[in-house]
């Protein structure tokens, strides 16, 4: 121990060694119990220590005072709550994994490429205006289909230009 420079008062309380010996034993015994560690003086207010030995005593356990309890409790589960919480939030990986998950099911699904062509897409504004040839076979299939009635409207035809032709007479003759 270093005794204090000339001119510092020292606290009455304070209890004082009768000798260096006593000093010097009472050191021993709290370096032991890691209440002190020793460090050696490199120069001037320079302390070499080492690295584990900044953390002796690694945990203490000593009766708090009354009324500490509950709030040591608090902070406890408040400290593992928080890093609970940090640990289950989604990180940027997360997010990675995720789009090439949908990536890999859209292009089994395959959605990703589309059934429209080229033309299609760049002519997708402009009017489609169906050609001659496209007219012209619109209109043979349209007498096809005329061509194909069945005896039944063949036969309700006839006889409703009949009546239409027995009204004409009719007329005609008043």
């Amino acid at each position: 121990m270093v005794e204090p420079k000339k001119g510092t008062r020292w606290p009455t309380e304070l209890p004082k060694f009768k000798s260096r010996q006593e000093a010097i034993a009472v050191c021993k015994e709290l370096c032991a119990g890691h209440y002190m560690h020793r460090s050696e003086k490199v120069g001037k207010g320079e302390l070499e220590l080492g690295f584990f030995a900044s953390f002796v005593p690694l945990y203490s356990l000593e009766r708090t005072k009354d009324g500490q309890l509950y709030y040591r409790i608090g902070v406890a589960v408040a400290f593992f709550s928080f890093c609970y919480w940090a640990v289950t939030q989604p990180s940027e990986f997360d997010g990675f994994v995720k789009g090439q998950g949908d990536f890999i099911k859209d292009l089994y699904a395959g959605t990703l490429l589309s059934d429209m062509s080229q033309k299609d897409k760049e002519n997708i504004d402009k009017p489609k205006m169906p050609s001659l040839e496209d007219l012209l076979k619109k209109l043979d299939s349209e007498d096809e289909e005329e061509k194909e009635l069945s005896e039944e409207e063949a036969v309700d035809s006839l006889l409703d230009n009949l009546v239409e032709d027995e009204e004409i007479v009719d007329d005609e003759e008043e």
